[in-house]
């Protein structure tokens, strides 16, 4: 750690918090068991086959809006409006932010940014919603010069 600090602060800063919230469990037989199985409707079904597929790409693209919208109602910065972010937005970014912080102190393993995945997904959907409103209402700002 004395010979290299930048290789340890960058794990503790980004590895660690990434590792926590990633798609895959490291401990695991695969994606979705920790133990070997014989048989999961994972590996007969190909429907169940798609859904896991797309809630990774969802995982991977839902993410980095949930980051941003954590950083964003931290900072008290919400571009969207004039207003504050809403109070449900702060308690989940306080919430999901102490679960890093707790988990990059301890142990950082994806089984246990499992169980935030739901407040994970609702950060990023009320990112989400917030940057919609801000292209519609550019939009409409751009209508409204437009018309004599």
């Amino acid at each position: 750690m004395v010979e290299n600090p930048a290789k340890y602060l960058g794990w503790y800063l980004l590895g660690k918090p990434f590792s926590l919230w990633q798609w895959g469990l490291i401990q695991s037989h695969d994606e979705i068991h920790i133990y070997p199985i014989r048989k999961s409707i994972f590996t007969s079904a190909q429907l169940a086959k798609i859904i896991n597929q797309g809630s990774k790409a969802a995982h991977v693209a839902l993410f980095p809006l949930a980051m941003i919208g954590v950083i964003l109602v931290a900072s008290g910065i919400n571009r969207s409006s004039t207003q504050r972010a809403p109070y449900l937005a702060v308690i989940v970014a306080v919430i999901l932010t102490y679960w890093s912080i707790l988990h990059t102190a301890l142990l950082s393993l994806p089984r246990y940014g499992i169980p935030m995945r739901s407040l994970l997904y609702l950060m990023a959907i009320w990112r989400l919603y917030t940057l919609i409103n801000v292209i519609e209402l550019k939009f409409r700002q751009l209508r409204g010069r437009r018309t004599p």
